[in-house]
């Protein structure tokens, strides 16, 4: 039997959780606003910020794939 995997250190589970929220952000405004809105650029420019936010520390690696996303290889 393998070891579980250890779980995200809780710094980085809650700067995941902030780039998750900003992309859905992201998408709403894109979907609900003309391209010209200025919500989608507020919208886009706080999702950069918090990908450098979250990556500034080190770098991490990200998977999507059909119904998960991976971080450092854990679900």
């Amino acid at each position: 039997m393998s070891d579980p995997t250890p779980p995200l250190a809780p710094e980085m589970a809650a700067r995941l959780g902030a780039f998750a929220r900003a992309c859905k952000a992201a998408a709403r405004a894109v979907s609900l606003y003309p391209p010209e809105h200025p919500a989608i650029t507020a919208a886009l420019e706080r999702l950069v910020s918090v990908v450098a936010t979250a990556s500034a520390r080190r770098s991490f690696a990200m998977s999507v794939l059909p119904g998960d996303i991976l971080v450092e290889g854990r679900a």
